[in-house]
């Protein structure tokens, strides 16, 4: 063999140890790589673990972390008060083996579902402490390369009930609270009439209706004669007490569709809706009858009270406002003031305009 073959064959030896020791190193390095990411992979449960313990402490439900089988690795408080036993008696214990029999199948199909993070919720009963318990099971199913876990929640429906029972209570209480805190705002203390702000409210609704609709809306206006005076002869209380009185007799003329306002002192609105002046007049002289039949105040002080009003209507055709309603009241009360009171007055003004025009 001369020297030039030699040469050859030791470069082709060479050669296949090069490519021996290249494929050697890329080996290496491939299950180099492999074994830092099992290795990764190892650290993984740990530390899911710790923050899967951590939402499972503040949840209310009962949960679980489940294996490949159905047994449990970990669970919650909540999950051992559900079942009736301590939470540590649970791990390693087969979750479907506190599953009632009759409900052992749709256990089995809702487990055996090997989706990856499949979400899905049924209910049915787990026997606890000997009891068959109704629960709503909610369950995702994770498939890793290591295998297979799952995260398991269960709630207690007569939990839940109760939970629903509590919560309708307090929906109660907060709405009976304020329809309080609505009739404190628009109820006056003393004599369980509205109060004065809601005059223009309840006249501008029922102008509006009124238009739409063709109906008449009346307003009364009164105060109590020489009211002054029953204050300074028989103090305010028995002017309080009057007060009171005056507005019980007033509910009695009324329907329970009008509204009585106590608009300021001794001064009251009654509003009207779809009433016109015929049907406005009857009221007040009911109301005024009712005042002047009997004397006012207790057996031991009785005084003879009367009042005057003025009255008002805003027919449908009118583009009226309610401060200008409540104007023309006030002009027909001063007129039965002036006439000597104790009496009615009906506006007898004229519109000088209709739809939009001055009034």
């Amino acid at each position: 063999m001369g020297q030039e073959e030699l040469s050859r064959v030791e470069r082709e030896r060479r050669l296949s140890e090069a490519e021996q020791i290249v494929e050697s190193l890329q080996v290496a390095e491939l299950r180099g790589k492999e074994a830092a990411q099992e290795g990764a992979l190892s650290l993984l449960p740990s530390d899911l673990e710790a923050i899967v313990r951590a939402i499972m402490g503040m949840m209310m439900e009962g949960a679980a972390v489940l294996d490949s089988r159905g047994n449990v690795l970990y669970c919650n408080q909540r999950m051992g008060e559900l079942l009736r036993r301590p939470a540590a008696e649970l791990a390693g214990r087969s979750f479907g083996s506190f599953v009632h029999p009759r409900d052992a199948g749709k256990w089995a199909a809702a487990f055996g579902d090997q989706g990856c993070q499949a979400a899905l919720g049924l209910t049915l009963e787990v026997v606890a402490a000997g009891h068959a318990v109704p629960v709503h099971i909610a369950i995702c199913s994770i498939m890793r390369p290591r295998g297979r876990f799952a995260f398991l929640a269960a709630s207690d429906l007569a939990w839940q009930e109760e939970r629903m029972r509590q919560l309708e209570h307090i929906n109660r209480e907060m709405e009976r609270q304020r329809e309080a805190l609505e009739i404190a705002a628009t109820t006056d203390s003393m004599t369980g009439a509205y109060s004065s702000g809601a005059v223009f409210e309840v006249l501008q609704t029922e102008l509006a209706y009124g238009r739409r609709y063709g109906k008449a809306v009346s307003l009364l206006l009164t105060d109590i004669d020489h009211f002054k005076s029953l204050n300074d002869s028989y103090g305010h209380s028995f002017g309080d007490e009057v007060l009171r009185e005056f507005c019980d007799r007033c509910r009695q003329a009324i329907r329970t569709t009008d509204y009585l306002v106590r608009y300021g002192g001794d001064e009251f609105v009654v509003i009207l809706p779809q009433s016109d002046q015929v049907g406005a007049k009857a009221v007040g002289e009911r109301i005024i009858g009712y005042v002047r039949a009997k004397p006012f105040g207790e057996r031991s002080r009785r005084v003879p009270v009367t009042i005057s009003m003025g009255i008002a209507t805003a027919l449908p055709d009118e583009e009226v406002t309610g401060s200008t309603l409540l104007k023309r009241a006030d002009q027909a009360l001063y007129d039965v003031k002036r006439a000597g009171r104790d009496g009615l007055t009906c506006w007898d003004g004229r519109s000088r305009s209709h739809h939009g025009g001055a009034t």
